[in-house]
This record gives structure tokens, sequence and C-alpha cells, in this order.
């Protein structure tokens, strides 16, 4: 199918920037949204170091 894999990649990190949702929980409303997206282990990983970047606070 396409614009599942990247296009989910992108909506995911949206949402994590956005809503502030954790990787995971992301990557779960995405795939509620849009079934089939974020197809691999990779893109996966991609999403959630994404959210945790977002998350770090470089120390003081």
């Amino acid at each position: 199918m396409l614009g599942h894999g990247r296009t989910g990649n992108l909506l995911a990190c949206y949402l994590c920037k956005e809503r502030h949702l954790a990787g995971g929980d992301a990557i779960r409303e995405i795939r509620r949204l849009r079934p089939g997206s974020i197809e691999t282990a990779e893109q996966e990983q991609a999403v959630i170091r994404f959210c945790q970047c977002l998350r770090w606070v470089p120390p003081s």
C-alpha cells in the first residue's frame, strides 16, 4: 500500500509533538486511524526515538 510507511511515521511524529503523546501511543493511534501504517520495526523505532528526543532536556 502506498502512503502508509513514511506517511504514517510523519503523522505519528506530529502526534508526539503536537498532542504530547508517547511514541507507542502515537503509533497505536495512527494504526487505529490508518490500518497498515508504520510498516517496519525500523519505522517504529524512528518514531519512538523522535518522541524521546522531544522530551530530552540537556543537563544544566
